[in-house]
């Protein structure tokens, strides 16, 4: 249950950030991009530290590091492509994110609200 969530939300993760958007999506407000990177990739580390937990206690940074090296994959990715483009910002919002959704599921993890799975 556990791989298949992480596995699905990865997949939502990459399709999102490498299909093709209009220019229109992020007027809504200026850094609502950085904020949808910090949030997106706050959920890849707090699942993958979920799945991680599953197996032992888990260091925390094993999250962190994957899941900002997906985030830096993704904007060296977009940066080649010609409707994307890569965003230095883009990347450190979602390093932020990352380390945020660890510290969020060490915390919920240390508080014994482990999602069953």
């Amino acid at each position: 249950m556990r791989r298949t969530v992480l596995a699905g939300y990865l997949l939502l993760v990459v399709v999102s950030t490498l299909a093709p958007l209009s220019g229109d999506m992020y007027r809504t407000f200026a850094g609502l991009d950085k904020l949808v990177h910090f949030g997106l990739f706050a959920g890849v580390a707090s699942l993958l530290y979920w799945n991680l937990n599953s197996v032992r206690r888990p260091n925390p940074w094993i999250a962190v590091s994957l899941a900002t090296g997906l985030a830096g994959a993704i904007e060296l990715v977009q940066s080649v492509l010609t409707y994307r483009s890569g965003d230095l910002w883009d990347f450190i919002a979602g390093a932020l994110g990352a380390v945020a959704g660890a510290t969020l599921a060490v915390g919920a993890a240390s508080l014994g609200h482990r999602i069953p799975g």
